[in-house]
This record gives structure tokens, C-alpha cells and sequence, in this order.
């Protein structure tokens, strides 16, 4: 799921030939996932005991990302 994740937040136009269409990207502040039938929920690739349907809130401002200045030339 990573390399699907990347794959697609990092191609914002398309541009790469490989990319996958397992993946869409939406923007929101909330968000409610459901799935039927339902799916185990992991949070950083570590199970919870949990299972959709959630919802989950976006706090602005809450995340950091640290990249490269070769990767920010190549994806900004």
C-alpha cells in the first residue's frame, strides 16, 4: 500500500506512466470510510482491533513532511 500511496500523492498531474489506479486522492476535513464487507483499520501499518465503518477528522496543520530538495525539484 506505500509504494500505491506515494505513487499517487506524489503525481499530482499524471504525469508518470506507472501509476497506479488503486488509488484515489480526495481532500477533505472529515472523512467517513465504510466497506463491505468491513476491513480492518491500521493506523501506520499497525492493526487496532478495529473495523470500518470510522470516521476520521483532519486537524490542519498536523502533519510535517521533510523531503529533499531533489525531491521537492522533482515533484513540486
Amino acid at each position: 500500500m506505500i509504494p500505491a500511496l506515494l505513487a499517487g500523492l506524489l503525481d499530482r498531474g499524471g504525469e508518470f506512466p506507472n501509476r497506479t489506479d488503486s488509488l484515489e486522492i480526495h481532500q477533505a476535513r472529515n472523512v467517513r470510510v465504510e466497506a463491505d464487507p468491513p476491513m480492518e483499520v491500521q493506523y501506520d501499518g499497525e492493526p487496532t482491533r478495529l473495523t470500518t465503518p470510522f470516521t476520521a477528522h483532519v486537524l490542519r496543520h498536523a502533519a510535517c513532511f521533510y523531503v529533499s530538495q531533489e525531491g521537492y525539484e522533482l515533484f513540486a
